[in-house]
């Protein structure tokens, strides 16, 4: 009996799994979503059989990393977001950690697409938010009740008290904020206490940190333990202050029992290469 043409050709989507994987393990996180993930059904399965999404974490650096070096921005671009558009919709509502690189260009529809596919995330680190309104971030907070950590940069875009206040209203189990600025002045911790009380970690990155009444802001938040500050200079109203006059005034108030919660106080110059703490990473 003849092999019809249609019996010789080979069904590559009713390969097996496993198989697939092994394949797919040779491609870059990139390559796996932008080309593998659009064939079939099952190679969609096979594709979403990756170390990263089976953390249930996607990390937008990993599709910069993975971008030829040869294409041109706005080509490089059009994959990133393809991949980022496949990722979320391959992890869905088992994502739990979502991260952008310092140099993301994200936009009010990567955030509104996260926000509709990926209702219990976790964990949210943003970039610098150029291109991103502040109606979006309203509307995204508010499709994440469970979020527990969120890093944020500030450049001169978005309000920042506003946003602090947004951040307590919408996220009430809210312990870890990482916020990187330019100056941080003593107005952002009244805010940070005010809005989000029960703050267990707070992670600050800028150039300048003004330090007048800082233990009594930190004082208001009686659920702070761990407290971390990159920079390069810190100010007490128009004189610069010793980070040791700061330790010891943070120290003076545990012995008071002003912080009793407060297990770790850590500075960190950032212009140090590398820090013995990895917590001072603001994109981990």
């Amino acid at each position: 009996m003849a092999i019809t043409r249609s019996a010789r050709r080979r069904n590559w989507g009713e390969m097996p799994h496993d198989l697939l994987v092994k394949i797919f393990a040779l491609l870059n996180f990139l390559e796996r979503m932008t080309i593998a993930a659009g064939v079939c059904s099952s190679w969609r399965a096979a594709a979403a059989d990756d170390p990263s999404l089976t953390k249930k974490m996607i990390d937008v650096a990993l599709f910069r990393e993975n971008a030829a070096p040869e294409l041109t921005h706005t080509r490089a671009q059009q994959q990133i977001d393809l991949a980022f558009a496949r990722a979320i919709n391959l992890t869905g509502s088992q994502l739990l950690s979502l991260v952008f690189d310092p140099l993301s260009d994200i936009r009010d529809k990567h955030l509104k697409h996260a926000a509709h596919r990926c209702p219990k995330l976790e964990q949210l680190v943003l970039p610098f938010p150029n291109a991103i309104k502040k109606a979006s971030l309203n509307k995204s907070f508010q499709s994440w009740p469970n979020l527990r950590s969120l890093s944020i940069p500030f450049n001169g875009f978005l309000e920042t008290t506003s946003l602090y206040k947004l951040a307590g209203s919408c996220f009430r189990d809210l312990v870890v904020l990482k916020v990187s600025t330019y100056i941080f002045p003593k107005h952002h911790f009244k805010a940070i206490a005010k809005f989000i009380p029960n703050l267990e970690i707070l992670h600050l990155q800028c150039h300048v940190v003004e330090t007048n009444f800082i233990v009594q802001q930190l004082s208001a938040m009686p659920e702070l333990k761990h407290v971390y500050i990159s920079c390069l200079e810190f100010q007490h109203s128009t004189a610069k202050r010793d980070i040791r006059d700061l330790g010891s005034s943070i120290n003076g108030a545990r012995n008071r029992n002003k912080l009793p919660s407060l297990q770790l106080f850590h500075h960190c110059n950032w212009n140090e290469t590398e820090c013995e703490v990895p917590q001072c990473n603001l994109w981990i």
